[in-house]
């Protein structure tokens, strides 16, 4: 059997993303998924994330990847041979920053395949949505302070409202990716999902914080979800995923805590500009934000 190999990489909502994506390749073609974790132990700076849902896990062994990173002199010039002349969609390494690379072929992938990149966008897998869905169901019951938590945000007009800061301010070059977004996005978002909202109740989940409690100014009642903190972001994103309404962050992590919310009356806004200026120019392929969310 062929097999589909995805290489993991960044936090949570990103490992999400590309998870997402193997699984999609590997149903439309009844292949097996394979996980390969060796990008996170290199860099030694995020950790494997996935296991709290029920996902098959399969991580790849060695025999498994040298079918598509052939160690052997004469199979490694072939290989590589094979991936400049082929086209992107049928080498057995796909890079999603390939110069050819096109969205509409991404269905004609077939073989054995290692998948590097990121896969920022539902349209990689949109197609099974509803397999993801059950896919990134928690493996574990919250524990008793989650589930008093998940009691009141289902009982409230609950809104989820997420601000990423932390190395999104501490390291230059994903600040300069990135950028911050302003205080005022998050006041004009709340402004826009609470117009005929009965009595909402302000959900805040942060990676900072304090200082979403010091700066976050907002006329609603507001709890700001401070117990889980950075040893179980996991929980946090259980507790998203149960708010009715979303403001997310220029985060992978809210995205999926607002896609998997299955809320009647969702409804999301995200920023336009989930990249700096420079970065939005190079990303015109495809867009992050589903068309059903509203973007401000």
């Amino acid at each position: 059997m062929n097999k589909v190999i995805v290489s993991l990489k960044g936090g949570l909502g990103n490992q999400m993303f590309q998870y997402a994506t193997g699984k999609a390749i590997a149903s439309r073609n009844c292949q097996e998924l394979f996980l390969d974790k060796s990008h996170l132990e290199r860099d030694n700076l995020r950790e494997y994330s996935l296991g709290c849902f029920s996902i098959e896990e399969k991580f790849v062994d060695e025999r498994t990847l040298e079918k598509v990173h052939p160690k052997g002199s004469y199979r490694k010039k072939f290989k590589a041979l094979q991936n400049k002349i082929l086209p992107w969609y049928r080498r057995s390494i796909i890079r999603e920053d390939c110069p050819d690379f096109e969205i509409e072929d991404f269905d004609q992938i077939k073989g054995n395949v290692y998948l590097d990149g990121y896969w920022q966008s539902e349209m990689f897998f949109q197609d099974f949505a509803e397999d993801i869905r059950q896919d990134f169901t928690f493996k574990d019951n919250p524990n008793e302070i989650n589930k008093k938590f998940i009691d009141r945000i289902r009982k409230e007009n609950s809104v989820s409202i997420h601000i990423r800061r932390q190395d999104y301010v501490s390291n230059k070059k994903t600040l300069k990716k990135h950028g911050i977004l302003d205080l005022s996005y998050y006041a004009r978002a709340v402004e826009i999902l609470t117009k005929d909202f009965l009595s909402p109740v302000l959900f805040v989940f942060s990676d900072d914080i304090d200082w979403a409690k010091k700066n976050l100014k907002l006329k609603h009642k507001t709890i700001y979800v401070d117990h889980n903190r950075e040893k179980s972001p996991e929980e946090d994103l259980r507790l998203m995923i149960e708010c009715k309404k979303h403001v997310i962050a220029n985060s992978t992590f809210s995205w999926w805590g607002a896609w998997l919310s299955k809320s009647s009356q969702k409804e999301v806004i995200a920023p336009k500009n989930w990249f700096t200026k420079g970065e939005m120019l190079q990303r015109d392929k495809f867009d992050i934000i589903p068309k059903k969310w509203d973007k401000i």
